[in-house]
């Protein structure tokens, strides 16, 4: 009778031990990889929210919502360990909704290797979508659109494919680890900076063997791509040559 009134008295202490409040976690919304200046070493950019300026009172600001850090390290996980010294709150990838990789990582590396800390990781999610630029990826996170927040936007993008031919499919981080896993090829809906915006049409190829980019796909050969494959029925007609 004793120990039961003791461990009652323990139950009002229990929760949850490893919670956090939201004030103390740095809110990441998007992740970019760029190819750095040394050797087989990678740049990331982490897109972190403002919260503040998410207030309705903070609406008429000019400051925008959102803070971009770039850091450089050999692997993921030193760029995040780096990352660590510079953040005033620690990364929280819980809310992580758009991952965008340089065309010079996506043909240079391993994208196994990209990704496996982020697949590792329990506060991510599989349903992260993914996507490949011609150019740098810190440029991608700077395209508001009419949505303010950058990953947000290009986020709400990927979801476009589903209206017109020329996005290919959206890409979810846990579909693209098993095709790396399985050795399939696949493609990457391709992204790139357009004015003040972003802009989602065409596709990158990746070698499910090498692991790495190999090419790209026009607008009109995703249209193909999307047709032969029974995804969308054709709304138009689409120019092609013959050569």
């Amino acid at each position: 009778m004793v120990t039961a009134a003791i461990l009652l008295l323990f139950l009002p202490l229990t929760g949850c031990w490893d919670r956090r409040e939201i004030d103390d976690v740095g809110i990441v919304l998007g992740i970019g990889f760029d190819e750095s200046n040394g050797k087989q070493s990678v740049s990331m950019v982490h897109q972190f929210a403002v919260p503040k300026q998410f207030a309705a009172k903070e609406s008429g600001s000019s400051q925008t919502n959102y803070l971009n850090l770039v850091n450089e390290g050999v692997s993921v996980f030193s760029n995040i360990r780096e990352l660590s010294t510079r953040a005033e709150r620690s990364p929280s990838y819980e809310h992580l909704r758009m991952i965008v990789i340089s065309e010079k990582v996506a043909r240079s590396f391993d994208l196994n290797n990209i990704i496996d800390f982020l697949m590792r990781n329990t506060e991510t999610r599989r349903t992260i979508r993914v996507a490949i630029t011609q150019g740098k990826a810190r440029d991608v996170f700077e395209k508001r659109g009419i949505i303010s927040n950058p990953s947000l936007a290009i986020r709400e993008l990927s979801d476009n494919w589903r209206t017109t031919l020329m996005m290919a499919p959206e890409l979810k981080l846990g579909d693209m680890s098993e095709q790396l896993t399985g050795k399939t090829s696949f493609v990457v809906p391709q992204i790139e900076p357009f004015g003040k915006e972003a802009k989602s049409a065409g596709a990158a190829v990746v070698d499910g063997r090498k692991g790495s980019m190999i090419g790209w796909l026009s607008e009109n050969e995703v249209a193909g791509l999307n047709l032969l494959q029974g995804r969308k029925k054709s709304s138009g007609v689409i120019a092609a040559k013959i050569r």
